[in-house]
């Protein structure tokens, strides 16, 4: 479907900005705010520099209108006012055409000698005025994604909601962006109004901010007397993604598509395809002696293939030069191993971030790391973070994540240390003390929260409670991290039953459940503070709580039914309440947030492998004074709301910007954009490789996006090697297996936690280990048949005698041909990491070693499905094992004796 353009004016430009026939009514300008304004700075030669902009040319400003849908602003370059234009001209220029709206600007120098033009800027007043309303946020509002890429720029606005259509704006020829600032809206001191400027030009304010540093250089232009300049813009609408990419490529730019990812673990291939008009193009390596580029043809018309590995750690730009000395770079980030990664981080949060002193108490607490002097935090060394915000340094969602993490990374590698690391923070900082015991009456398994624990139970009027004391325990959002945490000592318990200590696995098992009781009947319970009130268990998605499916099965595997069918029951009022009574349930604390887009693929995925019954008055909800009663249930309804929760998740997340920052993150253009790469951008991620695997009928296109959003994250990890002095952000061996919070895109800018940073990691960690658990969960090798780049692996390396995975966990392994999807789970252990995995290409014998990581005899499981139908047998280490039969592709499982050795080999063949 094409749009037309719905343009409203005044005397500066455009006012509004709508499509013709759009099925929301959504303006994306923001009210009240004109699009048209230009900001230069110029100068001549030994003179200061002189800031004006159009806007404040009014005195000099005409207007000339045309019925063939031009709009002509001139500013003559005679004004007297301070900030107005003089020394030269500048013709500003709208125009309707058949297939898009242009934006010229013209500048003339008018005087008799050269005119340098430091800055030109254009402030662009989309509207992202988020409000509390869901609906609103979701249909009125726009996100903006943009590549500041040179020649090869591009920003495109969408609905957070990822209705079609898209705005998608890129440079004329010769036209390029190199530079962006954020701003507040609410600062009305700046020379010109917007909250998003970029730059054609950026050698005054890009070069003199010289706080941080950036990839592309800031220049400048000279226009000799009587000289004329054109640089201009083309709006265009696309219908969703693809029609994005082929605006790209039919306005001579480039679409671009990366696999697994631009955070890419050194020494692994990475390949990108280049879709351009652009014939003549070079690809420029930053380090060319490091880096191997190697072009593989033009495997679809117009579409070039390169494969790229690299040799250097950090950031490694890739130059596209092409054109009339116009440039486009890619920017990709190189990790060491994810392996390493995963086992640097848990070793450095073991040893460098938990606190050990019984005098203290928050003796065990895992608190925060500070990059940038190389210390850890915490009550006692705040750097600031006093009062409300001592949150940060010991409850929260930045101190609580880290002991879940160390968890669940020892549910795969299992190191006796971090076990025990995770028993003493238990014990000494959580039970009793954090989190009230099962006999603390009322309130039983409750969490406190801000500012901390110990405030809370020793300060009747504790900051920030609002006189409510010790109930401040009502944010929901905390109990998931303490679930998470229990529930993965329980699995620990259970495989390796002789490396805990402080409790077994059911004593483990019955903490999960009374947290999770917890955290289910903290919005119901008459007595809690008003405060509890949006923080109800069935009404947001919080992260981790997709594990509660797990816990469900756990307790009815251990015979626990009459708890599991309890918070089953809790469970599904949350499914419904996603799938049926809210429109977009995907808000937070803040009223447009990423954080639902875990739990909202967990609800639908539910819905589709569980039966779920009507009912009537399901549960009452007493702030809204309402009862949810959902008297038709149907699969439908599921299939539908995945792809609805998918959409969303995809609008607010990086997919065409070709930097390492922006493919695969999370965007959260609502609070604050001047950050990227949080925890979400791989929870979220999770939920889209989940998608692919298993539902996409285009599964390629899906496990491109979610691998790269998987892989993302992992650029904020400060490792390395000794020649590359252990780190990137911050070198240094003291911060070897750190970790920043988020990341900053601007040159400098502020952090929501009240401190700036220069362009890069945060130099705090923070939420990050959020993201790092989803990783986990998400980790996988995986083989697809791609349409664009061929036979494809994820996390592994492709070798003659099969696939070498290196996805960091190697438990998990996934073939994707055609119309056939097999996958093959272990429950511990894991395929070497050296000797590939083969499969036939008729997918009917299946050959791979398994490490014992424990040395120990134990038995494990094999769950496979996808086989095709008919009896396979099954051999293990040479020996024959009973066989198993496949009907209809559905899961089968092995139970495989380990014995006490190194390694073992399984064949399984279709008989």
């Amino acid at each position: 479907m094409s749009h037309s353009f719905v343009l409203s004016w005044n005397r500066g430009g455009l006012t509004g900005l709508k499509a013709g026939g759009d099925v929301f009514d959504t303006d994306y300008l923001w009210p009240g705010e004109t699009l048209g304004d230009v900001v230069i700075r110029y100068r001549y030669a030994d003179e200061d520099w002189r800031a004006v902009t159009a806007f404040a040319s009014g005195d000099i400003r005409s207007v000339d209108t045309h019925d063939d849908g031009v709009w002509v602003f001139h500013y003559a370059g005679t004004g007297q006012l301070p900030r107005g234009i003089r020394d030269f001209t500048l013709t500003v220029t709208f125009a309707l055409q058949d297939d898009g709206l242009t934006w010229t600007l013209r500048f003339h120098n008018s005087g008799d000698r050269p005119l340098e033009l430091g800055d030109i800027a254009l402030p662009l007043p989309f509207n992202r005025q988020f409000v509390q309303d869901n609906l609103a946020n979701y249909t009125r509002v726009v996100a903006r994604h943009s590549f500041m890429g040179g020649h090869g720029a591009f920003i495109f606005w969408e609905r957070p909601n990822g209705v079609g259509p898209y705005l998608v704006m890129t440079p004329l020829p010769g036209t390029k962006l190199e530079y962006y600032e954020e701003y507040d809206m609410q600062d009305r001191s700046r020379i010109a109004c917007a909250p998003y400027w970029v730059y054609i030009h950026s050698a005054v304010n890009g070069a003199g901010e010289t706080r941080g540093t950036w990839r592309q250089p800031h220049t400048n232009v000279t226009l000799a007397p009587a000289e004329d300049l054109t640089y201009g813009f083309k709006f265009r609408w696309a219908e969703d993604y693809a029609g994005v990419r082929d605006v790209l490529y039919e306005e001579g730019g480039f679409d671009v598509h990366v696999i697994p990812g631009m955070t890419v673990p050194v020494e692994l291939p990475a390949r990108f395809a280049l879709r351009t008009k652009q014939r003549e193009h070079t690809i420029i390596p930053e380090y060319p002696t490091q880096t191997q580029v190697t072009y593989l043809g033009e495997l679809q018309s117009d579409t070039h293939v390169y494969e790229v590995v690299f040799g250097r750690l950090g950031e490694n730009l890739l130059t596209v030069q092409y054109g009339e000395g116009w440039v486009m770079p890619l920017e990709f980030f190189v990790t060491e191993p994810l392996e390493t990664l995963i086992a640097k981080r848990t070793r450095f949060l073991v040893h460098k971030q938990q606190h050990r002193d019984a005098n203290k108490w928050y003796d065990g607490l895992f608190s925060v790391w500070d990059m940038r002097h190389a210390v850890l935090r915490g009550p006692d060394d705040t750097d600031g973070f006093d009062g409300w915000w001592g949150y940060v340094l010991a409850c929260d969602d930045t101190a609580l994540p880290k002991a879940p993490f160390i968890a669940a990374k020892n549910v795969h590698y299992p190191v006796q240390e971090e076990i025990a690391a995770v028993e003493y923070y238990l014990e000494h900082f959580v039970w009793g003390k954090l989190q009230r015991t099962d006999t603390e009456d009322p309130y039983p398994y409750f969490i406190y929260g801000v500012p901390n624990w110990y405030e809370n139970r020793h300060h009747e009027h504790s900051f920030g409670s609002q006189g409510r004391g010790l109930e401040h325990i009502w944010r929901g959002y905390d109990y998931p991290h303490i679930i998470m945490l229990y529930f993965h000592m329980y699995q620990i318990a259970s495989l390796y039953p002789g490396m805990t200590h402080y409790l077994d696995k059911m004593g483990y098992l019955a903490r999960a459940f009374g947290t999770a009781r917890a955290h289910f009947t903290l919005g119901g319970s008459d007595d809690l503070p008003q405060g509890a009130q949006g923080y109800w268990a069935y009404t947001l998605g919080l992260y981790n709580e997709l594990l509660i499916i797990d816990l469900i099965t756990a307790l009815e595997t251990e015979g626990w039914h009459e708890q599991a069918v309890w918070l089953r029951g809790e469970w599904e009022k949350k499914v419904k309440y996603f799938v049926y009574d809210d429109p977009y349930p995907f808000d937070s604390e803040y009223p447009f947030d990423t954080t639902a887009f875990e739990t909202s693929h967990a609800v639908a995925k539910y819905g589709l492998e569980h039966n779920l019954e009507p009912d009537e008055n399901l549960w009452y909800d007493k702030y809204k004074d309402k009862w949810y009663s959902h008297p038709e249930v149907k699969r439908a309804d599921f299939e539908a709301f995945m792809e609805k929760q998918l959409q969303a998740n995809i609008a607010l997340r990086g997919w065409v910007e070709p930097a390492y920052y922006l493919l695969g993150g999370d965007y959260r253009g609502g609070q604050s954009s001047a950050y990227a790469l949080s925890y979400m951008s791989q929870l979220g991620g999770w939920a889209i490789v989940d998608y692919a695997l298993y539902y996409a009928q285009d599964p390629a296109l899906y496990l491109r996006l979610g691998y790269a959003s998987t892989l993302s994250s992992w650029a904020l990890m400060n490792t390395g090697t000794p020649e590359s002095n252990y780190g990137y952000w911050y070198p240094g061996s003291e911060n070897d297996g750190a970790s920043g919070w988020a990341i900053t895109p601007e040159k400098y800018g502020p952090m929501w936690i009240r401190k700036h940073n220069g362009r890069g990691a945060w130099f705090y960690d923070g939420e990050i280990e959020l993201g790092y658990a989803g990783a986990l969960r998400t980790a996988a090798t995986v083989v697809v048949d791609d349409p664009l780049f061929g036979r494809t692996v994820y996390g592994g390396l492709p070798t003659a005698a099969g696939i070498v995975p290196q996805d960091g966990v190697r438990q998990r392994f996934h073939i994707i041909r055609d119309v056939r999807r097999l996958h093959i789970l272990l429950g511990r252990d894991g395929f070497t990491a050296h000797t590939p995995i083969f499969v036939d290409e008729d997918l009917k014998m299946f050959q791979f070693t398994l490490e014992n990581r424990t040395l120990d005899a134990h038995n494990t499981t094999l769950q496979i499905a996808g086989l095709m139908d008919g009896e396979y047998a099954v051999t293990f280490d040479g020996q024959p094992l009973e066989s198993i039969s496949s009907v209809g592709g559905e899961w089968v499982m092995l139970n495989l004796h380990i014995p006490a050795s190194a390694h073992c080999t399984v064949v399984i063949q279709l008989v």
